[in-house]
């Protein structure tokens, strides 16, 4: 465990100042536009853009890794276990919990989707395979006040895209996005349809127990 490790990195952090600002590397802690929060509130996603920068604590961080059991996908903490459910990721994230399952298909064509979706062509050193670079997502769709109504539409779907890579489904990369979410978006009255919460749990849990 890792009180009795004296080596251990959060040695580290235990002596470093409480808390921290967490910021994904493409993600941007600007208040979306407010042109973009009726699109966003169609998605049922909304609530989640008020994450966007959050403080964490590394001790209470330490603890819980401290506590947390693979082969039970619960923390051993002194009142017992306890884990984290879809209750939580609907409280803590204001996601739905309820709906369809999303499943994704990766037989699309990348260039084909974005142009399609976003209604612009993306630069081949912002692709990487099927993703693409958050920090284009945010330099190339803002909304202004003479934007046209499609236009706030792809701005919405960028917002969105660099909201789930940023924080609810984030990568090693930082500054990278799957574009598989992106057909959930092309109907925002669609999109709030779907379960993103469960998706989020198990994505959670399945990062929690993967080994290096």
């Amino acid at each position: 465990m890792l009180r009795l490790d004296e080596v251990h990195i959060s040695l580290i952090e235990l002596t470093t100042r409480e808390e921290r600002t967490i910021r994904r590397q493409g993600m941007t802690n600007e208040e979306p536009h407010e042109r973009l929060v009726i699109s966003l509130s169609q998605s049922r996603l909304y609530g989640a853009t008020f994450l966007r920068g959050f403080k964490v604590m590394p001790t209470l961080m330490s603890a819980l890794i401290e506590r947390w059991r693979p082969e039970t996908h619960t923390f051993h903490l002194p009142c017992g276990e306890v884990t984290i459910t879809l209750e939580d990721a609907a409280y803590q994230l204001d996601v739905p919990i309820n709906g369809m399952p999303l499943v994704f298909c990766n037989t699309y064509k990348v260039n084909v989707l974005i142009s399609n979706l976003l209604g612009k062509d993306a630069p081949t050193d912002v692709i990487d395979g099927l993703r693409v670079r958050m920090t284009w997502l945010e330099r190339e769709f803002r909304v202004a006040e003479q934007s046209t109504e499609q236009e706030v539409i792809y701005a919405a779907r960028a917002y969105l895209l660099t909201l789930i890579g940023g924080i609810l489904l984030p990568d090693k990369s930082g500054n990278l996005v799957h574009t598989q979410y992106l057909p959930i978006m092309e109907d925002f009255a669609v999109c709030r349809q779907y379960s993103c919460g469960s998706t989020i749990l198990a994505f959670c849990i399945v990062n929690y127990v993967r080994r290096p």
